[in-house]
């Protein structure tokens, strides 16, 4: 079953995102730029009793581009406060992910800082029906985790290290 919208690609075509015109997005509220291959769309969650869509309160915002063959994802999660070590932290994230995927497993992941942040690079794999990769990096500023991904099918084309790489932190 492909997970995102329309049919699924032919695993042996490049990915369209490589002609795409890749815009700036700009995120005052979760403090964030990045570059997207196209128009970019935001779902927010709060946290325990509803928190409030002001860029303070616990919650997660959630900017997604979604192109043919592939899903471009900044997730901003803001936690009131977190226990043990930075890495310690970003660990239970990258567990909590993988178990929220249906059929899906951490491959891989390696501390590295990211921004000037503790983080962690990963790679997910979903393993039944189409194989889907999620290449990624969870980073942790203060008391707010920013996870950049992509996911595509095994074996394409992808853009994640041009997407990575424009992703910046506002730092106040």
């Amino acid at each position: 079953m492909w997970p995102f919208k329309g049919r699924a690609p032919d695993h042996r075509r490049k990915l369209e995102a490589a002609g795409a015109e890749w815009r700036p997005h700009k995120s005052a509220t979760e403090k964030f730029s990045a570059m997207f291959p196209g128009e970019v769309n935001r779902r927010f969650s709060g946290g325990f009793g509803g928190s409030a869509d002001d860029g303070q309160s616990p919650g997660t915002a959630v900017y997604s581009c979604e192109v043919p063959g592939a899903l471009y994802q900044v997730s901003v999660t803001r936690v009131r406060q977190y226990f043990g070590s930075a890495e310690e932290f970003l660990q239970t994230v990258l567990d909590e992910m993988a178990q929220g995927l249906i059929d899906g497993i951490l491959i891989q992941n390696q501390k590295a800082p990211f921004e000037g942040c503790p983080a962690t690079s990963f790679e997910m794999r979903f393993l039944k029906g189409h194989s889907l990769s999620i290449l990624g990096v969870a980073a942790l500023y203060r008391n707010t985790v920013y996870v950049v991904s992509t996911a595509f099918p095994v074996d394409t084309i992808n853009h994640f290290a041009r997407f990575r790489d424009g992703f910046a932190i506002d730092r106040e």
